[in-house]
């Protein structure tokens, strides 16, 4: 049997195991400041800090979302699931507010994709051979710039001379 969407509501989530279901849906009420851990494997994981993780396999989407807390969301790419984190309040200008880290660990093409607004940041991570990352009321997102930067001039330069960088991104 394959259900089509199951919902998890409430401060206690944890130790469950799921399988075979279209669509995954786990919301957190919670006011406090969370950290959720979305990891890859066989089968995948979610997990509130401090409680037991949840595992899934099977599942098409998966959408988190949490309560007014600032919370951190830690989500790397899965295969086959499609990840959907929904940070809730609070609202710009609250620093750090909502965070997204995505684990770029051994994926290809990633990219980012970003809209502001006054509710936070919204958008997605695409990637080449692993499903999207979507997100909504995000206030704090990881830097993406992987930069190297390497002085090409001589190591000492005269006044009004020229000293040369090579930017590789």
């Amino acid at each position: 049997m394959i259900l089509n969407d199951v919902t998890i509501n409430g401060n206690n989530t944890a130790g469950a195991s799921i399988a075979g279901v279209a669509n995954l849906n786990v919301a957190s009420t919670a006011a406090a400041n969370q950290t959720v851990t979305i990891t890859s494997g066989s089968p995948n994981q979610l997990q509130f800090t401090g409680q037991d993780a949840i595992q899934f396999s099977g599942a098409s989407k998966l959408s988190v979302a949490t309560g007014s807390g600032s919370d951190t969301f830690n989500v790397a790419p899965l295969a086959s699931t499609t990840v959907s984190v929904d940070g809730g309040d609070p609202t710009p200008p609250a620093a750090p507010g909502d965070t997204l880290l995505v684990d770029l660990t051994g994926t290809a093409t990633p990219a980012l994709s970003v809209t502001n607004s006054s509710a936070g940041s919204s958008g997605a991570w695409t990637f080449g051979g692993q499903q999207p990352i979507d997100f909504a009321h995000i206030e704090t997102l990881q830097s993406t710039a992987d930069l190297d930067v390497t002085n090409s001039a001589p190591g000492t330069v005269a006044e009004n001379g020229s000293l040369t960088y090579t930017i590789t991104i």
